[in-house]
């Protein structure tokens, strides 16, 4: 495999790992603090448990909002960082000339194909494990469900970037020049 391909996909895994936690961490906390000095919950075992609640409880909420903003970043931090000595680069369409830097708007295109992808693949799985293997609906749980995006992500990273016309590499950059 191409180390090129391999460091990106790596990257683009711990980029959205790293980013969607320390995100729905931080909401979390924000969400929590803002619930105590408002409501002075006191530190007895039953406001424990009702803060621990409380927590996963907005956890799960602040942690999607972030994995969905963590994908949109992620594809940004793709073009704008290098990576093995090469880098990639979206190409205008009207100018063939490269975006530098490359905005969140350049890259909703990119998301939107990446989610679409996702959702056709997730659903042919799910139909899979459903229907064939007989495995039960609550396995589809928010942990199961963002492990699978990461898994098939990684997997489709590089047939999405190449299938798209107005991406490159820096190799594919330098051979349209000559």
């Amino acid at each position: 495999m191409n180390k090129f391909w391999l460091q990106l996909r790596l990257r683009w895994l711990v980029f959205v790992i790293v980013f969607s936690s320390v995100l729905g961490l931080v909401l979390t906390l924000v969400v929590t603090l803002i619930t105590l000095v408002s409501t002075g919950v006191h530190f007895t075992t039953e406001g424990l448990k009702a803060l621990y609640t409380l927590v996963s409880f907005w956890f799960m909420l602040t942690w999607a909002l972030s994995f969905l903003m963590a994908l949109i970043f992620s594809f940004k931090t793709l073009f704008n960082k290098e990576v093995a000595g090469k880098k990639l680069f979206l190409i205008e369409c009207e100018s063939k000339e490269p975006f530098d830097p490359v905005i969140l708007a350049d890259v909703i295109p990119i998301w939107r194909k990446f989610l679409f992808w996702m959702v056709w693949i997730l659903l042919v799985v799910a139909l899979l494990l459903l229907g064939v293997f007989n495995i039960d609906k609550t396995f589809f749980g928010g942990l199961t469900l963002f492990i699978l995006i990461l898994l098939f992500g990684v997997v489709i990273l590089k047939p999405l970037l190449l299938s798209i016309k107005n991406v490159r590499s820096s190799d594919d950059m330098r051979f349209k020049e000559r």
